[in-house]
Parts: structure tokens; C-alpha cells; sequence
């Protein structure tokens, strides 16, 4: 580490003292993101919000224990994870599609033990191939509707009435 020298002692020289503030900027926003994670879930709970994490461990307080559980659409695994620390002896099956998330599934897979993934779409009825909207966690076989596209829509609208 090298010092630039200066009244009161040595100091940091810019590039140490840059990384040390990006570091200390790093710890403040995960700190920040901790308290707000916590604070939403408190008033949840308080304010009796229907939440997928409470419902589930309502759920267990009442003795449901299930064999087998299914993470569809599972994109990271975030439900299969948070079912697996309720019941820990069920056996997880998570049904993914994009090949970058069936891998890090795969691995997570791997180190529980008690989980699987299966690489496919699940629907009402079995085809060869589907029309698939990749986008990220709203990926779908449904088309997607975005704010973007109805304003665009309804600009369009708008502009052919008055003509």
C-alpha cells in the first residue's frame, strides 16, 4: 500500500482511497437493501399482506408437509429455495426452459440432493414446438403486453380519429 505523505500522517494515495469509497458504497447499499427486505416483511406480516413466503409458512405452522413440490417456470429457484428451508425432506422438481438458469439449477440441484430439473415447458396439451417470449423472469409463451406498447397503441389510435 503506498502513502501519499501529508500533515497528520500518511493517507490513502487517490486509486486506494477510490476503492476503499466504492467498497464502502457496496456495503451501504447491501446494508440498505438488508433493512428494506426486512422492513417489508414486517409490515406484511403486521398489516396480514398475502405473501408467497408467509402463505408457505402459515403452511407448515398448520402441519402440511408435502412429498413432492413443483417449481414451475422455477427461472433462479427462488421457490424450490424457500420451500426447501420449510420442508426439508420433500422432493423438489423444478421445470425450467432457458438454458442459462437450467444450469445454475442443475448445480444447485446437485448440492441439495433431494432436487431435480427438467428442462421443458409444461402446458395443457403436448406439441412438438411452441412460440416462447424470453424475458428474463416474464418469459412466457404468452405474448407480452408492456405500458410501452399499449401508449404506443393508444397514440395510434388516437392520431387515426381525429383524421
Amino acid at each position: 500500500m503506498r502513502f501519499a505523505k501529508c500533515r497528520g500522517g500518511a493517507r490513502p494515495t487517490g486509486s486506494e482511497q477510490s476503492s476503499r469509497e466504492s467498497f464502502t458504497n457496496r456495503v451501504a447499499r447491501q446494508m440498505l437493501s438488508k433493512v428494506r427486505h426486512v422492513v417489508r416483511r414486517r409490515l406484511a406480516r403486521r398489516l396480514g399482506v398475502p405473501e408467497i413466503p408467509l402463505a408457505l409458512e402459515r403452511l407448515r405452522i398448520n402441519h402440511y408437509a408435502p412429498e413432492h413440490i413443483f417449481d414451475v417456470g422455477a427461472y433462479s429457484g427462488e421457490f424450490a429455495k424457500l420451500c426447501r428451508s420449510l420442508w426439508p425432506f420433500a422432493k423438489l422438481i423444478c421445470f425450467e426452459v432457458l438454458p442459462h438458469r437450467v444450469k445454475e439449477l442443475r448445480s444447485w440441484c446437485l448440492q441439495d440432493g433431494n432436487a431435480v430439473v427438467i428442462e421443458s415447458l409444461l402446458g395443457a396439451e403436448a406439441r412438438s414446438s411452441v412460440r416462447f417470449h424470453e424475458m428474463e423472469t416474464a418469459s412466457s409463451v404468452l405474448e407480452e403486453h408492456s405500458l410501452s406498447r399499449l401508449q404506443s397503441n393508444f397514440t395510434r389510435c388516437r392520431r387515426s380519429t381525429k383524421s
